[in-house]
């Protein structure tokens, strides 16, 4: 008896969810649904080498009205909400295909949004529990990032074009987005033209960030770039002053001492040391500044865009303003690099590797996205933190990369001064 009660239960449930008996019904239905409750909320601009900074400085800015600004996460009150009640045990996006009772209409619910106890292409691990969950999106974005970082310095150390190899990393982005838009598994953006003019700004600081950040990989140690970019919390204090009219406490501001120190103590004995490479970390810190900047400034009327198709739409955008200054760059030395190249590993093992770059970058950026849902601004900070201190390791056990005990001390000044700033201005908010 209990069994056909349940059963009914289970079939007025999905009917005034407005499921319906159609099958095709139910799964684009409930994609609504779960895309709803865990995407619209908002999202990241998370590119390595700015990733840890996206949530040190926040991407988007001060909150403004009806939006919740959580470090690189844009988070819209009603989706703060759902999350508020949902830990505490008041919303559950489980189901009723647990039962063993359950209609056939509810399992093919079920299976199309991937309910269940493991991992969905749609959803990604948002099904799992919220320790596991958190624990294994953050195994994979270390993992990844770390890959990421070992496959495009090696690529660099054979193939010193970072202006080619950073355009094929966007590629790489662009046709990833655009094959899940037009599968389905990501919900496609509702954009207009006053939104594209909008983000032209944004996208062309994305790109000057991240070829820059490319070309100082290709001159320094993986670890010396890294601690010259944990730098950037310096540049968007000196920025956002005059140019968004943001204030900021002394304890922000004393956290930037370390930051300076540390990365002054790293420079004097880094044997990799490139005044080409630290330059490019620098104008890389400065243009991911401006497109947090600009962001603020020229997005904030286009919040129905969520994180990860932004993050997707400045790939492409920013592809068409680095495809053809990669040419003006680096054009007329490609086909000469390409042989030497050849000639050092081989075509099938260099385009592997320009491959796998490209898959990484791309990766590693889309599960920080999805490690953002779920956590409190605070975990993600210091996830960042120990992530940047990660692949530094990684990298120098890697590459085998001298490090005097000065350099560690500074890098670790350096990384505890971001870490500090991110705390300042976490009570701030």
């Amino acid at each position: 008896m209990l069994t056909t009660m349940a059963t009914a239960l289970n079939a007025r449930l999905i009917t005034t969810r407005g499921y319906g008996n159609n099958t095709n019904t139910n799964n684009r239905t409930t994609r609504r649904f779960l895309r709803a409750s865990s995407s619209k909320g908002g999202g990241v601009l998370a590119k390595d080498d700015d990733a840890s900074l996206v949530v040190v400085n926040g991407f988007w800015g001060k909150p403004t009205k009806g939006i919740v600004s959580s470090g690189g996460m844009l988070m819209s009150r009603s989706t703060q909400y759902y999350q508020k009640k949902k830990s505490r045990g008041m919303v559950s996006l489980k189901t009723n295909a647990s039962s063993t009772s359950s209609s056939s209409s509810a399992k093919a619910a079920a299976a199309s949004t991937g309910d269940g106890n493991g991992f969905s292409l749609k959803t990604g691990f948002s099904t799992l529990a919220a320790g596991p969950r958190t624990a294994v999106l953050f195994s994979l974005w270390y993992f990844f990032n770390i890959v990421f970082n070992v496959y495009n310095k090696s690529t660099l150390n054979v193939f010193p074009y970072p202006w080619l190899i950073s355009t094929l990393q966007l590629a790489a982005t662009s046709i990833w987005m655009l094959v899940v838009w037009a599968t389905g598994i990501q919900e496609k953006p509702k954009v207009s033209k006053a939104f594209l003019v909008a983000v032209l700004p944004v996208a062309f600081f994305h790109m000057v960030g991240h070829v820059s950040a490319c070309v100082s990989f290709s001159k320094m140690a993986v670890s010396f770039t890294h601690v010259i970019k944990a730098a950037e919390p310096v540049f968007s204090v000196i920025l956002s002053g005059p140019l968004l009219g943001a204030t900021y406490s002394p304890a922000v501001w004393a956290s930037l001492i370390p930051i300076v120190l540390g990365c002054s103590m790293a420079a004097m004995k880094e044997v990799s040391f490139s005044i080409s490479g630290f330059n490019g970390a620098m104008i890389s810190n400065v243009a991911m500044v401006l497109r947090n900047i600009t962001s603020k400034k020229q997005l904030n009327d286009f919040k129905a865009v969520d994180g990860i198709n932004l993050y997707g739409i400045l790939g492409i955008v920013g592809l068409f303003y680095l495809a053809p200054a990669a040419v003006y760059m680096e054009g007329s030395q490609w086909a000469a690099g390409w042989s030497a190249a050849v000639a050092k590993v081989g075509a099938e093992k260099l385009c592997q590797m320009l491959f796998l770059s490209g898959v990484f970058y791309h990766l590693y950026n889309q599960v920080s996205y999805q490690a953002l849902t779920g956590i409190s601004p605070v975990t993600f900070s210091v996830g960042n933190s120990l992530k940047r201190v990660a692949v530094i390791v990684a990298s120098v056990i890697y590459f085998r990369n001298p490090v005097s005990p000065l350099n560690a001390a500074g890098s670790g000044l350096a990384l505890l001064g971001a870490y500090l700033y991110t705390k300042a201005t976490e009570k701030k908010k």
